[in-house]
């Protein structure tokens, strides 16, 4: 069986690799990556991964005031990401490129976040509720379209219907 928080994690290593590859960073592909977290990565976890966490622990209060934390960055991540494609062909190269680089900076200490914090939840999730999300996301995933999930992780697409079979 696949591992839907698995997939999660290697977008953030993959979406990271990125971020990290001390290159030059080209509007089109962040672009690319500020569209695929907030419309796909980041509807799998409010509405797949969160939703199945939280009712799997239903008592445990710390896994809900940080998956609130979690859901109060998104919010975040999706109004500076949007602000930061509006302004990538009308403000100045370094200008674009400092705002680009302190909206990585935030994202990469969300997902470290995610990682650390609610994805080890995941063990307590049972294997039926599990199977049912890897097709929850699958959905996501298809209207997204593999091919953009693609071109944001560098992911190929055998190895995203992998972790999700």
């Amino acid at each position: 069986m696949g591992d839907l928080v698995a997939l999660l994690l290697v977008d953030h290593f993959a979406i990271g690799q990125f971020m990290s590859s001390g290159s030059s960073i080209k509007p089109v592909k962040l672009e690319s990556v500020i569209h695929f977290k907030t419309q796909c990565h980041m509807e799998i976890e409010e509405n797949v991964v969160f939703p199945v966490i939280e009712s799997s622990l239903p008592e445990d209060k710390g896994i809900h005031e940080t998956i609130k934390k979690a859901l109060s960055d998104h919010i975040m991540v999706r109004r500076t990401g949007k602000s930061l494609i509006d302004i990538m062909s009308s403000e100045e190269n370094d200008s674009v490129i400092r705002k680009a680089a302190d909206f990585l900076q935030m994202l990469a200490q969300h997902d470290l976040h995610e990682d650390q914090n609610i994805f080890p939840s995941w063990f307590h999730v049972d294997s039926r509720r599990k199977l049912e999300s890897l097709r929850e996301a699958r959905t996501i995933i298809e209207q997204y379209g593999y091919r953009y999930y693609q071109k944001a992780t560098d992911l190929p697409e055998y190895m995203i219907r992998y972790f999700l079979s």
